[in-house]
């Protein structure tokens, strides 16, 4: 994030964020009559751009960076579920799909020399005394 000031006091904010995930994977290599095993990472990468004006103090939220994801898991019971026929009743078969999105929530504050003070008092106003 990078922040700005305009002359009339508003908040201009260059938003960047990213979400990227790593799995690890293995690569197979031959080269010649010897195979290799290779680590590799898998990575996947969501972000997203945005420029936001604001008023000192305003809320500012951004959303958008959704992803989707679909797992399987099929299960069975040890010999039953082996055989023929009757594995179907010794068989189970789960599935799952999920949905998650990224809100991010900002309240830019300009400070200025009685600023900090002014954010202290209001603390305390809302929380009430420290102990």
């Amino acid at each position: 994030m990078t922040p700005q000031i305009s002359e009339s006091g508003d908040v201009i904010l260059h938003i960047h964020p990213i979400i990227s995930d790593v799995q690890d994977q293995t690569k197979e290599v031959t080269v010649g009559d010897s195979k290799f095993s290779m680590p590799l990472a898998l990575r996947e990468i969501r972000e997203s751009d945005s420029v936001v004006r604001a008023r000192s103090g305003q809320v500012v939220v951004l959303g958008g960076l959704m992803q989707k994801s679909r797992q399987a898991a099929d299960g069975k019971r040890p010999i039953l579920g082996d055989v023929p026929v009757l594995n179907l009743f010794f068989r189970t078969k789960a599935r799952s799909a999920a949905k998650t999105e990224l809100v991010i929530l900002l309240r830019p504050v300009v400070v200025g020399e009685s600023s900090w003070q002014d954010q202290l008092k209001e603390f305390r106003d809302f929380s009430g005394p420290i102990n």
